[in-house]
């Protein structure tokens, strides 16, 4: 799945560039909503 990878690199980058705040509410939501 390519597209899968592609937006975790999108969220190392987002982690990178000081958007930490986004990326851990991201992050909360996949562990809510994602088995």
């Amino acid at each position: 799945m390519f597209a899968w990878k592609a937006f975790l690199s999108f969220l190392e980058r987002l982690n990178y560039n000081h958007e930490y705040q986004l990326v851990s509410l991201i992050q909360k939501y996949f562990q809510w909503y994602v088995p």
